[in-house]
């Protein structure tokens, strides 16, 4: 995964994530069938589906953000590590 194509991995979880949005307005009945292979799915087959693909998509970027961050770590010798925010 390296060369950190960030853009390439935000660009997937935003197709995957209308995907499942059109999923949800079939299931709603604001949509009618697609033409895909996921809509001719029955709709908790095609709901599930997309929401399988929306994790692997957003585990594939949290893989491209560690590499990020373990890079800048190695070239600045600090961690990148988010600081502790206080709860209200």
């Amino acid at each position: 995964m390296k060369g950190f194509d960030l853009l390439a991995e935000v660009e997937a979880m935003l197709r995957t994530a209308r995907e499942y949005q059109r999923e949800v307005q079939r299931v709603r009945g604001i949509l009618g069938k697609g033409q895909t292979q996921t809509s001719q799915l029955p709709p908790v087959a095609a709901l599930t589906q997309q929401v399988r693909r929306l994790r692997e998509t957003i585990q594939s970027m949290t893989g491209v953000v560690n590499e990020i961050e373990q890079t800048v770590g190695e070239v600045t010798g600090r961690t990148t590590e988010p600081k502790a925010r206080h709860r209200r």
